[in-house]
């Protein structure tokens, strides 16, 4: 089973792309709203046509700039983005569907004031999203109207305004396990009918702060056993375009290739994944790696929305069953609960930095050196 669609010479195809009974090739595409169809004898001459029809795109987009509506503008501006990243375009993409289907997102580009986008900015906050994520959209849409302002197609841009004037910023404490009940936590999910099933996951992300791109990337070759550590080098890439191709990619950052130690809860989860992986009659290939060690139905990485919506179940039961008040919280916020316990127990922040894979140490303390008082009394108490 392979992670991408070849033609029968083993060349990979892209989007839209597929090679058809009689060996010629079709590319399908959309213009206008319409759905279109071109052919060609080989792949070079199909993608010498798919060049022409996105020139031909480009050009219409241009020549009715004034008139075409926001949401296709910003689409347009984020799909001719050069050399973008998977997961920079994976967010590009969230950012424009929280646009497309908004009264802003229906305008015309030159009809759209300032505060028209205040308003399209507070409508979102309305909806629960956070600042951060709002600002995110706001910035790819400033982006996109700087380039409408260098073609004069507009005189400014509307979008050009700090989202602290129109939201204000928000200070959250971020959830994490407490250190008290992380051993009675993980005993309950062994036993739970739903969290049995992602019992390894979950301990493997608290005992080493990976992020869950980087533990559902990990293949049986990125694990010594003997040595007792873990090599990240890549990461799994989920689009969120269920049509479009798994990935795996290079980690966030250099600092994201790194060797993490195991515990032994760690060591015993992953024996027990080498020998799962070892017995697996199918074995998925994405981009040249194979041997996956966790996996959904299908053999496929698995998902980190799964885990996700795993994750708020288990606790909600975990709270009923033993009166406690854990808050939901993600797979990420696992990686906080990591840096919290490292720093309760004293590690200094350059070897946690290593660890975590971050990029820059003042970053890492602002987000990840929590003062509740279960990281309090576990520092002060501990033996010297």
């Amino acid at each position: 089973m392979q992670g991408k669609r070849r033609d029968k010479n083993g060349r990979i195809l892209k989007t839209g792309e597929s090679q058809r009974k009689d060996l010629t090739y079709m590319f399908r595409y959309n213009e206008n709203g319409e759905r279109k169809c071109v052919y060609a004898k080989t792949l070079q001459e199909l993608r010498s046509k798919e060049e022409e029809i996105g020139k031909r795109k480009f050009e219409g987009l241009q020549y009715a700039s004034a008139n075409v509506l926001v949401k296709d503008y910003i689409e347009h501006y984020i799909e001719k983005m050069p050399n973008i990243k998977f997961t920079t375009k994976g967010t590009y993409m969230t950012a424009f569907n929280r646009i497309k289907n908004t009264p802003v997102g229906n305008m015309k580009v030159s009809d759209v004031k300032k505060h028209d986008a205040k308003l399209w900015a507070s409508s979102l906050k309305e909806q629960g999203l956070s600042f951060n994520s709002i600002n995110i959209s706001l910035q790819v849409a400033k982006a996109a109207f700087e380039t409408a302002v260098e073609d004069e197609i507009v005189a400014k841009n509307p979008f050009n305004f700090k989202l602290s004037t129109v939201i204000p910023i928000e200070r959250t404490e971020r959830s994490i396990i407490p250190l008290r009940k992380k051993d009675d936590f993980l005993e309950f999910v062994k036993q739970d009918r739903v969290g049995k099933k992602y019992y390894h996951d979950l301990v493997i992300l608290i005992e080493t702060g990976m992020r869950i791109g980087e533990l559902y990337g990990l293949t049986k070759s990125d694990i010594d056993l003997e040595k007792k550590c873990i090599h990240v080098s890549h990461q799994i890439f989920f689009p969120r375009n269920k049509e479009e191709q798994r990935h795996v990619i290079p980690p966030k950052s250099k600092a994201g290739d790194r060797w993490i130690p195991m515990t032994e809860p760690v060591a015993a989860s992953f024996k027990e994944l080498v020998d799962l992986q070892r017995n697996r009659k199918v074995q998925v290939v994405i981009d040249g790696h194979s041997g996956f060690l966790f996996v959904d139905h299908s053999g496929y990485p698995r998902r980190g929305r799964t885990l996700n919506a795993a994750l708020a179940v288990v606790i909600a039961r975990y709270n009923e069953a033993n009166h406690e008040n854990i808050p939901v919280i993600t797979a990420h916020a696992l990686r906080h609960t990591f840096c919290s316990y490292m720093v309760s127990r004293g590690m200094d922040i350059k070897s946690l930095q290593y660890v975590v894979g971050h990029s820059k140490v003042g970053l890492l303390l602002d987000r990840y050196a929590h003062s509740d008082y279960d990281i309090i009394e576990s520092a002060m108490l501990k033996e010297v």
